[in-house]
């Protein structure tokens, strides 16, 4: 009789866990990682400086033309 309520009861924590799984991850994408993309719209990233102009020197030292 035991086994029975403990395998019943296995079953049930079973279910439970899995459903409790699938809410956590539906909530978890629907809303934690929309947050992060919005907050990523609203932060400024940082501008990398333009190195176009040190590859020219390097290929050609003599000549006076830079591009920024």
């Amino acid at each position: 009789m035991w086994t029975k309520i403990f395998d019943f009861y296995k079953k049930f924590a079973n279910f439970i866990g899995r459903i409790n799984t699938k809410i956590i991850l539906t909530v978890f994408y629907f809303t934690v990682i929309p947050v992060f993309k919005l907050l990523s719209l609203f932060v400024k990233q940082k501008k990398t400086p333009n190195t176009n102009w040190k590859l020219k020197d390097k290929l050609a030292p003599d000549s006076h033309e830079h591009s920024f």
